[in-house]
C-alpha cells in the first residue's frame, strides 16, 4: 500500500510500504510519462481499447421485489421473464427461470447490479452469464453500465469464456435493452 505521496513541481514521489522503494513520476518532454522505481526506468505506453460488437440484448423484467432497510441498503430483485440476444457472434434466448438482477441501492442512490442468467444459443449451446454494474438512480433514465462474463463448456463457444465484455443499457417501462461489446 502507498504510505506517502508527495509532489514537487512536475514530479511525484510515492513510497510503498514494506519494500521501501520510491517511485518517481515526471512529465517527459516527448509527452510520455517516465516512471523510475529504484534505479529502473520504465516508460508508460499508451494503451488503446477496442470495442467489438457482440450482441444486442432485449430483456423483459418483472415487477421488482423490494426489501427496504436491509443492512446493505435497499435491495430490489428484478426477475427476468424473457431475454433474447441478437448478434452475428451471439444469438439466443433465456433458458429456465433462474435469472434476475439483485440490485442494491446505496444511500447516495447509486444502484449496484448483480445479474445472473443462463442463455441457450440459437444452435443449442448453454451459456451462463454473470455481470456486475452500476447506474445512477438519482437521474431519471440514467444508463446502466455492466461488465458481463460468460461461461460455457460447449466447444463452439469456448472463446466466450476467455473474453471480457462491457455493455450499456437503458430501461424503458419493463424492457431493458443492452448493447454488448467484447473488449480487445
Amino acid at each position: 500500500s502507498i504510505i506517502s505521496l508527495s509532489t514537487r513541481g512536475r514530479e511525484s514521489v510515492a513510497a510503498y510500504g514494506g519494500s521501501r522503494k520510491f517511485v518517481t513520476s515526471r512529465a517527459h518532454p516527448a509527452g510520455n510519462n517516465v516512471h523510475s522505481v529504484g534505479k529502473t526506468i520504465q516508460r508508460r505506453v499508451a494503451m488503446t481499447v477496442e470495442l467489438v460488437p457482440l450482441a444486442t440484448a432485449r430483456i423483459t423484467l418483472k415487477e421488482p421485489l423490494i426489501l427496504e432497510g436491509t443492512p446493505m441498503g435497499t435491495r430490489m430483485i428484478f426477475e427476468v421473464s424473457e431475454a433474447e440476444y441478437f448478434g452475428d457472434r451471439l444469438a439466443g434466448k433465456l433458458k429456465g427461470q433462474a435469472a434476475a438482477d439483485w440490485l442494491l441501492v446505496g444511500p447516495n442512490n447509486v444502484g449496484t447490479l448483480d445479474i445472473r442468467a443462463t442463455l441457450e444459443t440459437h444452435d443449442g449451446a448453454l451459456i451462463y452469464s454473470a455481470y456486475k454494474g452500476r447506474t445512477d438512480l438519482s437521474i431519471a433514465g440514467s444508463p446502466i453500465y455492466v461488465a458481463p462474463l460468460y461461461e460455457t463448456g460447449d466447444e463452439r463457444y469456448l472463446w466466450l469464456s476467455k473474453i471480457q465484455c462491457v455493455a450499456k443499457g437503458i430501461v424503458e417501462d419493463n424492457i431493458l435493452n443492452y448493447e454488448i461489446y467484447e473488449l480487445k
